[in-house]
């Protein structure tokens, strides 16, 4: 599960399904899960809210293998980490850019 479907996520997530990995996209912007669809066909892209709890546990956090956040928000990034560290076993990968945030 990736929440966030940048230049980062549809790379992580071409290389993933190129291995032939199951691969869910969380993403607000309509017209860039638009685009993520027509190019990365085996992947299920989701526009929605990927800091909303409830979706999260919905589209299968629990279960998921690893959760990766590549939003443009380190802060949003590392407490999605937080959350989901309390919520699955999955590993774990954030983005963070600031290095402060040691």
């Amino acid at each position: 599960m990736i929440v966030g479907g940048g230049t980062i996520g549809f790379y992580l997530a071409q290389q993933l399904i190129n291995m032939k990995i199951d691969v869910r996209i969380i993403e607000k912007i309509k017209e860039r899960c638009d685009e993520l669809s027509e190019i990365l066909q085996g992947a299920m892209i989701l526009q929605e809210d990927g800091t909303d709890k409830k979706l999260l546990q919905e589209k299968g956090l629990e279960q998921t293998e690893a959760f990766v956040t590549l939003t443009n928000m380190d802060e949003e990034n590392i407490l999605l980490a937080l959350y989901a560290k309390d919520q699955t076993s999955a590993k774990l990968i954030t983005k963070v850019n600031r290095i402060s945030f040691d």
